[in-house]
């Protein structure tokens, strides 16, 4: 469950455009939160920012601090400068706490190298899904969805009909319970990572299009 108190400081800007170069030496990170409030372009503490992405992600509240008022929010989107690998714009998205939402949480794997398969097998794990989309109320979107592959063996497979979610959360679409989250191979190959190629191809008709957001650059 989310039940974060990570502060970030935010201040409203007015620079945009190339200008925001000069912000960025300033160790200054320009910013955007999009949400019920409106689009407002933001300027926070790099350093701070960094911190609090660590323990965050993209799935854990905070709390930013605009003029005295707090605004509960995800991290949406970080943009990475290609050549210098520094953040260099993150886009907020403001969420009432009361109303559900809808969003990808990472699934991480556990207990692969001494599942069954890798350890009396001699088999490997490869991870077919890295995320799964889900609704709830914000503050119980979990940070991360664990899979334990431990009793995993050669011919077996876990989907995302196999894993409890958290009370109060629920997948959005009900055929995703389809989707093969583990399986088992004897190398890393394209024929193990294609296991979802069907149903992901029926799901991509059916995403819905991203929130518009503040473009800045």
């Amino acid at each position: 469950m989310s039940t974060s108190k990570l502060t970030l400081q935010a201040t409203l800007r007015e620079v945009l455009g190339k200008k925001n170069k000069n912000l960025r030496k300033q160790g200054k990170l320009p910013s955007s939160i999009y949400g019920y409030k409106g689009n407002f372009n933001i300027i926070v503490d790099k350093k701070e920012f960094e911190k609090i992405f660590d323990e965050a992600g993209h799935t854990t509240i905070v709390k930013l601090n605009m003029d005295n008022a707090l605004h509960n929010v995800f991290v949406d989107e970080v943009q990475i400068d290609p050549v210098t690998r520094e953040y260099i714009h993150v886009t907020f998205r403001e969420i009432k706490m009361d109303e559900e939402i809808t969003t990808k949480v990472p699934v991480v794997l556990i207990n692969e190298d001494t599942s069954i398969a890798v350890k009396e097998q001699g088999l490997i794990v490869v991870q077919v899904t890295d995320e799964i989309e889900v609704r709830g109320l914000p503050e119980k979107i979990p940070h991360e969805i664990v899979v334990d592959v431990k009793d995993l063996r050669a011919g077996e497979s876990i989907s995302v009909g196999d894993i409890q979610l958290p009370e109060g959360i629920s997948l959005v679409r009900e055929e995703d319970k389809e989707l093969t989250v583990a399986t088992t191979s004897t190398s890393t190959t394209e024929e193990a990572i294609d296991v979802n190629a069907a149903t992901q191809e029926i799901l991509a008709s059916q995403q819905t299009a991203k929130e518009e957001k503040v473009d800045d650059q």
